[in-house]
């Protein structure tokens, strides 16, 4: 198994013969997702934002055909913090593909999360009934 640091992982697969792919904008359906690179400054209104990045990039499996690469992303908003793991196989995507296709993996995962809790969204009269029926002490 080889693990590559963030910095390795952006240039993973890259070679000189291989020309370096420009940065495409986020797609409106990714507008409440910021993929941006650490250090980049926070502009007002990003503060509910994820913070999404690449935190690792490892091969898994021996051969070269059956062999696969999980792309880790981390992703951070605040106090909230975790990590998805996507699997990729090795003879699907170039390694210069890698990244991107992970990406949208990624996003293919989310949409389908939100697909699947859309029916536990609570209107605001919803939540304020929820809170009137508390049986917590009020401080």
């Amino acid at each position: 198994m080889r693990i590559l640091t963030a910095a390795a992982a952006r240039n993973f697969g890259r070679s000189a013969e291989r020309p370096v792919r420009s940065k495409k904008p986020v797609r409106p359906e990714l507008s409440g997702l910021l993929f941006q690179k650490s250090g980049e400054a926070r502009h007002r209104g990003e503060m509910n934002k994820f913070r999404i990045k690449v935190a690792r990039i490892e091969r898994i499996g021996r051969g070269e055909q059956d062999g696969q690469v999980c792309v880790t992303f981390q992703l951070d908003r605040r106090l909230t913090g975790f990590q998805v793991p996507v699997l990729l196989s090795i003879k699907d995507f170039d390694d210069t593909e890698m990244v991107e296709a992970a990406r949208n993996a990624l996003h293919l995962i989310f949409s389908e999360l939100a697909s699947q809790s859309l029916k536990w969204k609570l209107t605001a009269n919803d939540l304020k009934q929820l809170s009137s029926v508390s049986m917590r002490t009020k401080s």
